[in-house]
């Protein structure tokens, strides 16, 4: 199984702006 970087890079995105609204809504 080959993962393209680009891929995997945007996931981390995905995953690291959904982890930074959930903070920020349960700081509010």
């Amino acid at each position: 199984l080959k993962i393209d970087s680009r891929q995997s890079y945007n996931y981390f995105n995905v995953q690291s702006t959904k982890n930074f609204i959930n903070t920020f809504f349960e700081n509010k």
